[in-house]
This record gives structure tokens, C-alpha cells and sequence, in this order.
């Protein structure tokens, strides 16, 4: 795999998971209010669903771009629905304990429950897969050509690259936060989540509108 290829991957995947939107929120609060581990285990699960976008985007699996294309609105309700109730439960969950040791909480299921979560509410916003496709096009114009597993595995690096830098900052950050802020962690990512969900499932109500 040549440098400036493998580079262009890994920066397209730190592209893709980087901007803030309810995964992000997810993962700064679980960070927050369970610590570094439980944090980066949310972020690895989107970054998994990252690189399976990849891969379809770099012609790794054909048919999945056609389907998510078919079922999009299905996709799209079932990811509003699940923010809206992610949401809910954030902000109903008690208070953040400063005094928790970061990644003592959940154990390996709660591990296990952190990663697939994020998987699949990552894989239930099928946008990531349409920009990756238009980005891999406009690298290989560019003369950054590689094959599609190089890509998949840059994208998939590049991703939890950015979730490592994100889950770490928020740890650091949490050591050093006042516990009357720390109360407020849930409350407030709880309620963007739910926002996140509902402006989702407003945007398929506009849609359903006739005209």
C-alpha cells in the first residue's frame, strides 16, 4: 500500500467520523460518565461501521449501496426512533459518580452493549456511505488509487484514530470537571440526542407531505 494513498484513506476516515452529530454525543457522554474505556468502545463500533461503508463505497459489497438506496427511509425511521429513545434514557440516567475509576463501570458486557450500540445506530445513517462513495471517486481521479481492501482497512484506522483522540480528551477533561458540571452531562446529552432522532423523523414527515 503506498504512503499517499494509505494517508488519503486514513484522513477520509477521520473525516467521516469526525464531524459532531449523535454518535459523537454518545461517546463524549460515555466518556463522561462512565470513563476512557466504555467511551472507546462506542467509538470502535461506529468506526466498524465505517469500514463496512467503505467497503461498499470501494466496490467491496456491490449490492449494499442499491439496498440501503431501497430501504432508505426504513433506515432512516428506525435511527430516528432509536436516538429519540437513546435520548430518553440518557437524560433520565442518574448522575455521572466522579469518583468512578475510568473504564471500571459496565464490565465486558457493558463493553460489549457500548460497541454494538454504536454499530448499529451507525449503520442505521446510511450518509456516511454516499460521501465515502463520492470521496473514494475523487481520490482515484486524483491518482490515489488503491485497492478496495487498503481503503476499507485506512478508512477503518483513520476512524478509530479519531475516536482514540476523542474518548482520551473527554477521559482528561472529566478528571478535571467540578461535579456540579458533571451532573449536567446526562440532562444536556441526552436532550441533543433526542433532538438529533426527531429532526431526523421530521425530515421523513416533510418528505411524506404530498407536493
Amino acid at each position: 500500500m503506498e504512503l499517499a494513498p494509505a494517508l488519503a484513506s486514513i484522513a477520509l476516515g477521520v473525516a467521516i467520523a469526525a464531524p459532531v452529530g449523535p454518535v459523537n454525543l454518545v461517546c463524549i457522554r460515555r466518556t463522561l460518565a462512565t470513563g476512557w474505556l466504555p467511551g472507546l468502545a462506542s467509538g470502535l463500533g461506529a468506526a466498524l461501521a465505517d469500514g463496512a461503508f467503505a467497503a461498499a463505497a470501494a466496490g467491496g459489497i456491490g449490492l449494499l449501496p442499491a439496498v440501503i438506496s431501497a430501504h432508505l427511509a426504513e433506515l432512516r425511521l428506525v435511527g430516528g426512533l432509536g436516538l429519540v429513545v437513546i435520548g430518553a434514557a440518557t437524560a433520565l440516567s442518574p448522575a455521572p459518580n466522579p469518583s468512578l475509576t475510568p473504564g471500571a463501570s459496565g464490565g465486558v458486557r457493558g463493553l460489549a452493549s457500548a460497541f454494538v450500540s454504536t454499530f448499529l445506530l451507525t449503520l442505521s445513517n446510511p450518509a456516511p456511505l454516499f460521501a465515502l462513495g463520492a470521496a473514494c471517486a475523487a481520490l482515484e481521479l486524483n491518482g490515489l488509487r488503491t485497492s478496495a481492501p487498503a481503503r476499507v482497512v485506512g478508512v477503518l484506522t483513520g476512524s478509530a484514530l479519531w475516536w482514540l483522540v476523542l474518548a482520551s480528551t473527554i477521559a482528561w477533561a472529566r478528571g478535571r470537571m467540578a461535579t456540579r458540571w458533571l451532573r449536567l452531562v446526562n440532562p444536556i446529552a441526552g436532550v441533543a440526542v433526542s433532538l438529533c432522532g426527531v429532526a431526523i423523523l421530521g425530515s421523513l414527515w416533510f418528505r411524506a407531505l404530498p407536493g
